[in-house]
């Protein structure tokens, strides 16, 4: 498990920033790469514990996403 799969990412991102907004999948991204950097850097085996705990909380907390909006 050397690297993310492009669609875990892509979800991954999505659901940080929220569908619909693209400043929040620039944050996500950003989040998204410097949390797996981090991970891989400093505890490889917890890097992708690392990765998913911000999504997890995200879900928990912003069910919408770091800047997504309500539905009409």
């Amino acid at each position: 498990m050397d690297a993310l799969c492009a669609t875990q990412g892509d979800r991954l991102v999505v659901i940080l920033g929220g569908v619909g907004s693209l400043g929040g999948a620039f944050i996500g991204a950003f989040i998204t790469g410097f949390v797996y950097t981090f991970g891989v850097a400093m505890l490889p085996d917890l890097a992708y514990v690392i990765l998913f705990l911000p999504m997890i909380l995200v879900i928990a907390f912003r069910p919408r996403g770091l800047f997504g909006k309500f539905a009409a």
